[in-house]
C-alpha cells in the first residue's frame, strides 16, 4: 500500500514528498525493491528536468513581442504575438496624420496584444515545465519494472 501511496505522490509532482517517503522503505527481501530504487532515482533526476524561467520569457516578450514564446520553443505563438502586437502599433502610427481615431483603435488593439503577448510568454514558460514533467512522469509509467496498474490488478507475483 505504501508503494501505491509513493506512486499518487510521484504522480502529482510532489517530489520532495516522494523522496521522504522511499527513503522509509525496507527493502530487505522487498519483491518491490527494483521498483523502489527506479523510483528514487526518478525522483532524484527531475531536478535536471530543462526548464524555462516565466520572469525571464515575459522579459523576453516585453522587450521584442514574441520572444518569450520563441525562447519556449512555441514558433507559430511567438510569430502571432509579433505580427498582431507590432501590427498594430505600426498601424497606428501609419495612420496617426491620415484618420486619428483609426489610429487610436488600433493603437489601443496594438497595446492589447502586447500587454497579452507578454502574459503569454510567461504562461509558455509555465506550461513548457509542466509539459516536460507531464512527459517525465509518463516516461516513468512505461518504464518501471512493476507498475502501480499491475498491482491494483494483482496480477504482480512475489517473490
Amino acid at each position: 500500500m505504501d508503494y501505491l501511496k509513493i506512486w499518487s505522490y510521484f504522480d502529482r509532482l510532489e517530489f520532495d514528498t516522494t523522496r521522504q517517503l522511499l527513503e522509509k522503505q525496507n527493502l530487505e527481501g522487498n519483491f518491490l525493491s527494483p521498483s523502489i530504487n527506479y523510483l528514487s532515482s526518478k525522483t532524484r533526476q527531475v531536478e535536471f528536468l530543462p526548464q524555462k524561467s516565466p520572469v525571464l520569457s515575459g522579459l523576453f516578450s516585453a522587450v521584442v513581442p514574441g520572444l518569450g514564446q520563441g525562447y519556449c520553443e512555441r514558433w507559430g505563438d511567438a510569430l502571432y504575438s509579433f505580427v498582431l502586437s507590432v501590427g498594430g502599433l505600426a498601424s497606428s502610427y501609419y495612420f496617426w496624420d491620415r484618420d486619428r481615431k483609426f489610429a487610436i483603435f488600433t493603437g489601443t488593439l496594438g497595446s492589447f496584444f502586447y500587454l497579452g503577448n507578454i502574459y503569454g510568454g510567461i504562461g509558455a514558460a509555465i506550461l513548457y515545465n509542466k509539459n516536460k514533467k507531464d512527459e517525465y512522469i509518463r516516461k516513468a509509467h512505461q518504464e518501471i519494472p512493476q507498475p502501480p496498474e499491475e498491482i491494483l490488478k494483482g496480477d504482480i507475483n512475489e517473490q
